[in-house]
């Protein structure tokens, strides 16, 4: 998917917090860390703390 290629800086494969945090204030959505936490507690099936495709993929179509 070539959202998550552009907001995982890392390449790990899965947005962590701070990705997510980046790629909101780099698109003019600053969110704060709290609101970013629990969108990805929401969405972390896994409980690994980052999301996975799949899991950006659930969230971005709920």
């Amino acid at each position: 998917m070539e959202a998550l290629k552009k907001i995982d800086k890392d390449g790990s494969g899965t947005i962590s917090c701070t990705e997510l945090r980046n790629f909101l204030a780099s698109i003019g959505s600053f969110k704060g860390l709290n609101e970013i936490l629990q969108f990805i507690n929401r969405y972390d099936t896994d409980g690994d703390g980052e999301l996975s495709m799949d899991e950006l993929w659930t969230a971005l179509n709920s």
